[in-house]
């Protein structure tokens, strides 16, 4: 995270300067729309921060393979089996399991806990598109 952090100062750095160039060589006029964006870019990253912490601390279940769902968005994966036999069942990171690697899962490895995201996988783009709607919208 650190290097997103840097990356993130250096481009608002370099927008803002060109900003203040734009500013002393022509109008704040012509300025203006520069600062905005370098108001965005900052925005942007904190809101990135604050997504990526709810998405980890509030989207994810730790659940027992019997109280999987068809169509769960399984993270970790799952291997079960004994020394030499291992077999995996759940890749990583499977977006939708299906009923029969539920029903193994559940055979082959039933005190195995899985790590499931949950939660509504569109809102973010519902809530762009409405905040655009707004936005952009003439009543």
């Amino acid at each position: 995270m650190r290097w997103q952090r840097y990356a993130m100062l250096a481009i608002v750095l370099l927008i803002f300067g060109a900003s203040v160039f734009v500013w002393l060589t022509r109008s704040i006029g012509y300025a203006l729309p520069l600062f905005g964006l370098a108001l965005l870019v900052v925005f942007a990253s904190l809101l990135s921060v604050a997504v990526q912490t709810v998405e980890t601390t509030l989207m994810r279940k730790s659940v027992l393979p019997q109280d999987l769902v068809e169509g769960d968005w399984v993270l970790g994966g799952l291997v079960a089996g004994d020394g030499s036999r291992k077999k995996r069942i759940i890749p990583k990171g499977t977006v939708s399991v299906s009923a029969a690697q539920i029903a193994l899962a559940c055979k082959l490895a039933p005190k195995t806990r899985l790590t499931v995201k949950q939660g509504i996988p569109f809102v973010p783009s519902f809530f762009f598109a409405y905040v655009a709607l707004l936005l952009f919208a003439r009543l």
